[in-house]
């Protein structure tokens, strides 16, 4: 325990204490049928806008932006039903976000535009992007910052600069990929230090799931080891604003899983985590 303690404490002092004047904020955005209302727990909803179901009537017409009037129908709707969460992500992954110079330069002016819209019809919401930026790269990430594979990286998430100032609050992707919890620890102080170097001072809320992710074929399905989510939870909390808690929709909720017993004994051992903010 000493010891998980200490490497928490290396990853904080290497990238600079997050919330040392304010609490740590948990989102709920998972999609489990049969839910409790989580706020007893402290912890508040995060709307996410699934661009696929709602955005596009015409499948073909993916790569335009969205008409204006069907983003603030959507937005004000998701709210409403959400009763006015205090995030509000939007989940678009199919718009290029890499290639040439041009090609990620006319993503990014969609985004933003996109962004403008949806802060505008938000009500005072804060807006974000799930993923972008910075850019998802588990590999690269582990390189040496000195490394050109590194620097090949950073140059990348360098092009959504003008997202990053545009939107409220960055929402990286920080999903487990491998069992590998020091490969896990180590991406997501890395992908903390792009964030912040990409949007000092805004808000920083990663995406986090208690399963492996799905890309992995031996492990996607499988839940992560209660300790690992804990441990992630508490590199989190010593690092950034707060987190979204995920989960795919479909199955019944269980308030017996290990990953959600394991998450209300972190709130309840926390000296941190915000309570009663919605």
């Amino acid at each position: 325990m000493k010891l998980a303690a200490l490497a928490i404490l290396c990853v904080w002092s290497a990238i600079g204490s997050a919330g040392e004047t304010g609490c740590f904020r948990i989102f709920d955005a998972t999609g489990f049928k049969l839910k409790p209302d989580l706020k007893q727990y402290g912890i508040e909803t995060a709307t996410v806008i699934y661009v696929h179901l709602h955005y596009w009537p015409d499948p073909a017409r993916r790569q335009e932006l969205p008409e204006r009037s069907l983003v603030d129908l959507t937005v004000k709707q998701l709210l409403a039903r959400d009763q006015g969460s205090p995030l509000l992500i939007t989940d678009l992954e199919h718009w290029p976000n890499k290639g040439s110079d041009a090609v990620v330069a006319e993503s990014v002016r969609k985004y933003i535009t996109l962004a403008g819209w949806t802060q505008a019809s938000a009500g005072g919401s804060a807006v974000g992007y799930y993923g972008v930026p910075p850019l998802r790269d588990y590999w690269r990430s582990l390189s040496d910052p000195t490394s050109k594979e590194y620097r090949a990286w950073q140059a990348e998430n360098d092009r959504f600069q003008a997202l990053a100032d545009a939107v409220d609050v960055l929402t990286p992707s920080l999903y487990t990929f491998y069992e590998d919890e020091a490969g896990w620890e180590r991406s997501t102080v890395e992908n903390i230090r792009e964030a912040r170097r990409l949007a000092p001072g805004k808000p920083v809320y990663p995406f986090i799931w208690p399963q492996y992710h799905e890309s992995n074929s031996k492990l996607r399905g499988q839940y992560l080891p209660a300790s690992y989510w804990l441990k992630q939870l508490q590199i989190l909390e010593a690092n950034v604003e707060g987190v979204i808690l995920w989960y795919p929709p479909g199955n019944n909720w269980n308030g017996m899983a290990e990953w959600w017993l394991a998450t209300r004994a972190f709130i309840e051992s926390s000296s941190r985590v915000c309570r009663n903010k919605q």
